[in-house]
């Protein structure tokens, strides 16, 4: 028993190890062979908004300070045809310590795609209109836009299963 549990503790500190934080900004990157990005709503996450989205009056300033909040701009595809966009339905806003002034901590509620209608949380809950998980996997191209200036994700490896698809 006191050998299972030594194994145990040492085996979760380096399962934190296989995964590193990546961030996606403006510039169109690329997701490595053999890795994934995440974006998890189980997970704080860092972002860093355009101005825009703090001057009072502009479309993303009224979104970020709505009720839920949103962001928009997570773009897998190549600049001008994009394949997919994402936005961020999400709560517990905090400004992010020791970064400049536009980057906050966020908690993700749900993910939803660039065909969703704000007006589907008259009658659904923000939980139930995305996503819970955004997956970007290899040689897909990712960048942000719109509200967002950057944002970060996990990188992880792709599982066997993951590989042979």
């Amino acid at each position: 028993m006191k050998r299972l549990l030594l194994l145990t503790l040492l085996i979760i500190p380096l399962i934190g190890f296989t995964q590193k934080t990546v961030t996606i900004t403006t510039y169109p990157q690329t997701v490595p062979d053999g890795k994934k990005w995440i974006l998890s709503n189980k997970q704080n996450t860092l972002v860093e908004v355009n101005r825009g989205a703090l001057n009072s009056g502009s479309l993303c300033n009224a979104r970020f300070l709505s009720s839920p909040r949103i962001l928009t701009g997570i773009v897998v595809g190549e600049y001008g045809q994009p394949r997919q966009i994402y936005g961020i339905i999400f709560k517990n806003l905090t400004k992010a310590t020791f970064v400049n002034e536009l980057t906050f901590d966020i908690l993700p509620i749900t993910f939803v795609k660039n065909d969703f209608n704000i007006s589907e949380l008259r009658s659904t809950s923000p939980e139930n209109v995305g996503q819970s998980e955004i997956k970007f996997i290899q040689g897909q191209k990712v960048f942000v836009g719109e509200c967002l200036s950057g944002i970060q994700v996990i990188e992880k490896d792709l599982t066997p299963t993951e590989l042979a698809t």
